[in-house]
């Protein structure tokens, strides 16, 4: 049986060192100050709309708020249909013979919904950061825009990126309703049954850590556009003094 140890590295990050560092750094330091003007900013519901700082900070905080909220009436659900469930594991575990067994079974239900709460807690807090680094490079495109740079490219890897994280969001808010309390057959099969649930778990987990890969991969594709975007050259031309002397 897998111990609680090994779930737990489920959800641990499988991002390369590498491409954690480029991303970490540019979430810490993110745009200079005269590609930025906010910090910890929410995207434009408008297309690349350029937006004061108060705003962006306000848009950024509503998501929050309106992903906190979805994860929270997922939760409800959950807790109401996990009193019946949990109640039919409890008859189940009754009937075995082995008291010892009945605690430990248990005490390992227990343990299996309370890692999926802290998993999803993780992501919870991984997306709100994901989503304050796309926010700051929305804000470097939308200033080499302004400068008239091309921005095709990064406009689209922009929006991938977007789509992928609310795919990212919609799953860990399903996480959120799921359930892992085993229906036990027999005494007999127990450890099987239990075997199950443990993979059950941890290819869900995988599933949502490879989805938090996407989108960094999509963000260092887009930083990588963003970094490579040409700026028009500004040709000075020097006035003539037309006057004779």
């Amino acid at each position: 049986m897998l111990s609680l140890a090994v779930l737990a590295l489920a959800f641990a990050s499988a991002v390369s060192a590498q491409n954690y560092q480029r991303l970490s750094q540019y979430e810490v330091a993110g745009p200079s100050p005269t590609e930025a003007t906010a910090e910890g900013t929410m995207p434009s519901p408008t297309l690349f709309a350029p937006l004061r700082q108060s705003d962006r900070k306000r848009l950024l905080m509503e998501a929050k708020e309106e992903f906190q909220n979805r994860l929270e009436i997922k939760v409800r659900e959950k807790e109401a249909n996990m009193v019946k469930t949990r109640e039919e594991f409890q008859n189940q575990l009754s009937e075995f013979k082995n008291k010892q067994k009945q605690m430990v079974l248990a005490r390992i239900e227990k343990n299996l919904n309370s890692l999926n709460e802290r998993f999803v807690e993780h992501m919870q807090e991984r997306i709100e950061r994901l989503e304050e680094i796309l926010s700051k490079l929305e804000e470097r495109l939308n200033k080499i825009k302004e400068e008239g740079g091309e921005t095709t490219d990064a406009e689209a890897l922009l929006e991938a990126v977007r789509t992928s994280m609310d795919s990212l969001k919609a799953a860990v808010e399903e996480q959120a309703a799921k359930v892992y309390t085993p229906v036990l057959m027999a005494e007999e099969t127990v450890g099987s049954e239990m075997k199950e649930i443990h993979r059950t778990i941890a290819a869900d987990f995988k599933v949502i850590r490879d989805m938090v890969l996407t989108v960094r991969r999509q963000m260092l594709d887009l930083l990588k556009a963003l970094k490579e975007t040409t700026r028009p050259t500004v040709t000075i031309t020097p006035e003539t003094d037309n006057e004779s002397n």
